[in-house]
């Protein structure tokens, strides 16, 4: 199997090798959270990435309100929503050996995905499928809407077009 360094740690292996097993990551649009229906942002259903994370945080949280019993005086406590928040670690998106803008092929589809949306008051909800990171009883609930996105462009053309982007 071939390896090329691309930047700092990241490596990609080549596709040219028949043993090269390895699943993309990929990012699947949804009307909603909680529907199954896809849609396509940018005029695509879904993006696959350069280059998988290398890491991914998923942080859950119980929402827990209190409040003072009418009854008794003393507080109640009850749960109000489980509040689930996934940090997708550095992706790299590369269009160098096709010369295409990254920009308008991956990053514009990701930046989609924070516009408001007049008609639903919401953006679409994204899924985050790489193989069995998320089996199917999870992935509707895996399901999220995209609240920060940071990118730097990394490689160019002469031109200015940039190529690469983390």
């Amino acid at each position: 199997m071939a390896l090329k360094t691309v930047s700092g740690n990241a490596i990609s292996f080549s596709s040219s090798d028949p043993t090269n097993n390895f699943t993309k990551a990929k990012f699947v649009f949804y009307e909603s959270s909680s529907s199954s229906a896809k849609v396509k942002v940018g005029g695509v259903e879904e993006l696959k990435v350069f280059l998988n994370p290398q890491t991914i945080k998923v942080t859950k949280e119980l929402k827990i309100e209190k409040k003072a019993s009418t009854e008794t005086g003393k507080p109640e406590v009850r749960a109000t929503a489980t509040e689930l928040k996934v940090e997708i670690g550095t992706l790299w998106f590369d269009t160098y050996e096709e010369r295409e803008n990254v920009r308008e092929k991956y990053i514009d589809v990701l930046e989609a995905c924070l516009d408001f949306h007049k008609e639903t008051h919401h953006p679409p909800a994204v899924g985050f499928v790489w193989g069995d990171w998320v089996n199917s009883k999870l992935e509707a609930e895996y399901r999220f809407h995209i609240s920060k996105l940071d990118v730097t462009y990394h490689m160019f053309l002469p031109d200015g077009t940039p190529v690469r982007a983390e």
